[in-house]
């Protein structure tokens, strides 16, 4: 039985990309394509929804579509609900502030 990091080292010379599911459109796209929101407990021990701008948070996280659409059928949908299994507190300000907000966006803007 090969090992875990060998089975790790071939996945990165064959291009593999992780792929992951938008909780808004249910679309599949590269994970570097989507933002990555993870849940924080309030001082209530009732869990927020916030972005992880790194993507390197330990726990189950949710991936969305950088488009204001997605967000606006998650909310509709519950789908950060769903993703993480658990009732959930949802500021819409601030997830709406962490799709303008993203790098990539802004470079790609700032090329056109």
């Amino acid at each position: 039985m090969p090992s875990r990091t060998r089975e790790r080292s071939t996945a990165a010379r064959s291009g593999h990309q992780p792929e992951r599911r938008c909780v808004g459109c249910g679309t599949r796209r590269p994970q570097a394509e989507l933002i990555r929101f993870h849940t924080r407990k309030t001082e209530g021990e009732a869990l927020r929804v916030v972005p992880d701008a790194s993507g390197e948070r330990l726990g189950r996280g949710a991936y969305l579509c950088p488009r204001l659409a997605c967000l606006e059928l998650a909310l509709r949908r519950r789908g950060f609900q769903r993703a993480f299994r658990a009732a959930v507190e949802l500021d819409e300000n601030e997830l709406r502030d962490a799709l303008k907000n993203r790098p990539e966006d802004n470079e790609q803007r700032q090329v056109d």
